[in-house]
């Protein structure tokens, strides 16, 4: 990181969240393969689970509303310079298949018109490409709501990024960070038991 020297011969200095760069795993350079998620959740990644990470930030809250009764906010900013929280979700997907990303929207908040979601799917070579998805947070509450349907790929080898910023004209004081779902279309009406990834 920064101007950190990596002694080749010593113990390896691994970020655990895997890469998301636009370019090559640096990780790739150094030891031969690639950073690997570690934190991840086959069914569930709420705020207690290993797949949802909570990172920084002075101004973090816990509400007991939400999936499950409880949820993160954190105040709603404009300028990406000034952001100091965020979070990650990391599903395990068993097949490579069209998922219906789903974000559960609690009730009861001022939440952002305009949150900004990143999807981060990485490819065969280790890189990444991202989508950015603006949510209106304040949509049927107490519901999963479908932000975006996609291809993805089997393993863990997407993410999902929200940050406190905000688009320039979104309205509500707060960002949400709640449960999320990834669910297989080809599976999703087969039986109301099909698994899903919630994260």
């Amino acid at each position: 990181k920064d101007s950190y020297f990596f002694d080749t011969e010593a113990s390896w200095a691994v970020d655990p969240y895997g890469w998301w760069g636009s370019g090559p795993d640096p990780i790739t350079e150094l030891r031969g393969n690639r950073s690997e998620w570690l934190l991840i959740s086959t069914e569930l990644v709420d705020d207690g689970d290993n797949g949802f990470e909570r990172f920084q930030g002075p101004d973090w809250s816990y509400l007991n509303s939400g999936f499950n009764n409880d949820c993160w906010v954190a105040p709603s900013i404009t300028n990406p310079s000034e952001s100091q929280h965020y979070a990650v979700w990391v599903p395990f997907l068993e097949n490579t298949a069209e998922y219906n990303i789903e974000v559960f929207i609690p009730a009861g908040v001022d939440a952002s018109t305009e949150a900004i979601y990143e999807l981060s799917v990485k490819n065969e070579n280790g890189t990444s490409t991202k989508t950015d998805i603006v949510v209106n947070q304040n949509l049927n509450p107490g519901e999963f709501i479908v932000i975006e349907t996609m291809e993805l790929p089997s393993g863990s080898n997407c993410s999902l990024i929200l940050r406190d910023v905000v688009s320039a004209y979104s309205s509500g004081s707060n960002v949400v960070f709640d449960a999320v779902r990834f669910t297989n279309t080809s599976t999703a009406g087969i039986s109301n038991n099909t698994p899903a990834n919630v994260i």
